[in-house]
């Protein structure tokens, strides 16, 4: 069977993988692009620092499920009652804020379990980022600087 094209979803029934099928710019990835996507999380990085913040690491596995789920996703099942990928990092982000650290993010790996097509990759790069005693309009300037440094 012939592969699809890059971005076409292939049939039913087909031989070739979802994945597979998503060929694009993603499936032979140039070196450019790895270095473009590594001056972006530097950036992101050095501005964040520069203003007080400390880049934290959240557990990616946890025994419990939970966390928002969009409403296009199913929940995540398994046979056993093992750990399972994390929702979302912003509970353990606010445990910190409210420890004491007043400026925390992170820059983590998400999943989800929504299926996987042209438009929707399961999994991502994410950042949170909590400032204690901001409110949106801060949140709205830092995003707005870090957007234009990149």
């Amino acid at each position: 069977m012939p592969v699809p094209a890059a971005g076409e979803v292939p049939r039913p029934g087909t031989s070739t993988s979802g994945i597979a099928a998503l060929r694009g710019p993603l499936a032979n990835p140039s070196p450019d692009q790895f270095k473009k996507r590594s001056d972006i999380v530097r950036t992101i990085r050095q501005v964040l620092e520069a203003k007080g913040f400390i880049e934290v690491e959240t557990p990616m596995m946890q025994t419990i499920a939970g966390g928002r789920r969009p409403s296009r996703s199913s929940p995540i099942t398994t046979r056993s009652i093992g750990p399972v990928p994390a929702d979302i990092a912003e509970l353990f982000l606010k445990r910190l804020l409210v420890g004491g650290m007043e400026r925390v993010f992170e820059i983590n790996r998400n999943f989800r379990n929504e299926g996987l097509d042209r438009y929707h990759n399961p999994e991502f790069t994410m950042i949170e980022i909590y400032q204690a005693y901001g409110d949106y309009r801060i949140m709205m300037d830092l995003t707005e600087e870090l957007v234009g440094r990149v």
